[in-house]
């Protein structure tokens, strides 16, 4: 796929204080956890009506799951916990997949749901907030994903050579 820009992405997780804020990755937790948690509480704040029990519970569901897996995230991070194998980054790059896909068919209901228009004034206005918020919330995470994927594809890529690399330094040529 091409595209008419292209990402530059260190292969290294952006680990501790220093790398987390300097890196576009890293900088990117914080404005999905604002914005998940704005969600939640614009949900929340609709007092979740009967009719919309399944569609807005997931939502809450997913903002509040997601919101806690960020801050466990931007917690490892800020620790430098994790290790620079390709095991964390095939992680981040899972997790960041789920995330996005969890929000796309959350914000696809609250959507919905908003569109339905059978709330009072009030939970009309809350619904749409909510509504701009969580497909904010989507864009994000979807970018995050794709960071996350490009830096997967160049650790795998570097390891890949390495392995093969080696593999012809050890084994001598065949005619």
């Amino acid at each position: 796929m091409l595209l008419p820009f292209s990402i530059s992405v260190s292969p290294k997780l952006p680990l501790g204080t220093n790398e987390l804020f300097r890196r576009t990755s890293g900088l990117v937790i914080i404005p999905q956890l604002v914005l998940g948690l704005l969600v939640c509480l614009l949900v929340a704040g609709t007092g979740i009506p009967h009719e919309a029990r399944l569609s807005q519970g997931w939502v809450m569901f997913v903002s509040v799951t997601v919101f806690l897996c960020s801050m466990a995230q931007l917690t490892l991070y800020l620790l430098a916990i994790p290790e620079q194998t390709i095991a964390w980054v095939c992680l981040e790059t899972a997790y960041y997949g789920a995330a996005f896909a969890l929000y796309f068919s959350a914000a696809t209901l609250q959507a919905n749901f908003t569109a339905s228009g059978s709330s009072q004034d009030l939970r009309l206005r809350l619904n749409t907030a909510a509504t701009v918020f969580i497909f904010a919330v989507v864009t994000l995470y979807g970018f995050s994903f794709l960071i996350s994927l490009k830096r997967w594809k160049d650790t795998t890529a570097g390891t890949g050579a390495i392995k093969a690399a080696s593999q012809a330094s050890e084994s001598p040529d065949k005619p």
